[in-house]
């Protein structure tokens, strides 16, 4: 579900359960600072006033304590920095945080691990090691960088451009300013995009080499 300046994601985890996601456009540090007299369960009913009843009725299944509010952070590819140090290495978000839009956090770390593991197999002493490192960071680093822009995308674009598309109802324009016209244009284009997107997250994408084609 999403609206302008936040959006509120539903998944079913199975067995009856669902884990639920709202994000807010807010400063850094806005837990401590905003105010939730009656419970964080009231200040997002009213947050997501006017929403759908699928956003109300989870909120309303929802006890205080199961949730929790954080700042979400990411970084820029480590293009230029060094991911390894003689026989260290860094791995997951340690080297490549994202942000959450791709669920793709964790993914990008199981793919490091098994690049890791591969290269690191190969070894026939201590004395490769440095070198095999080099390797795994020479195979992960284009398409680690790549998922991470792709993830600042989708949370800037929902965050800051989409809007409630422009539309004309019972002859009233509705919502015709910039925001809303583009993403009204946007609308045809974006299931494009994202087949494009996630062919490229999870068909079968190897890290057999820098730039796998």
């Amino acid at each position: 579900y999403i609206g302008p300046g936040q959006y509120f994601v539903i998944t079913d985890i199975g067995k009856g359960n669902y884990q639920w996601y709202a994000f807010l456009a807010r400063e850094p540090g806005s837990a401590e600072k905003e105010e939730k007299p009656d419970g964080s369960v009231a200040y997002l009913k009213g947050i997501f006033e006017g929403w759908s009843k699928d956003v109300h009725a989870i909120l309303d299944a929802t006890k205080e304590e199961e949730i929790e509010q954080r700042d979400l952070y990411d970084r820029p590819p480590s293009v230029a920095k060094k991911w390894t140090d003689g026989p260290v290495c860094l791995l997951g978000d340690s080297v490549h945080a994202m942000m959450p839009n791709l669920g793709q956090g964790g993914c990008q770390a199981i793919e490091d691990a098994m690049v890791l593991g591969e290269e690191l197999g190969a070894v026939k002493g201590r004395a490769e090691v440095p070198a095999a490192l080099e390797a795994y960071r020479a195979r992960r680093l284009v398409r680690s960088a790549a998922v991470q822009g792709l993830s600042r995308f989708a949370s800037d674009i929902i965050i800051r451009g989409f809007d409630t598309p422009a539309k004309v109802v019972e002859g009233q324009f509705q919502n015709f300013n910039y925001a809303g016209i583009v993403t009204r244009m946007l609308q045809p284009i974006l299931p494009i995009f994202f087949a494009i997107q996630f062919n490229f997250l999870y068909d079968g994408y190897q890290n057999k080499a820098a730039l796998d084609l």
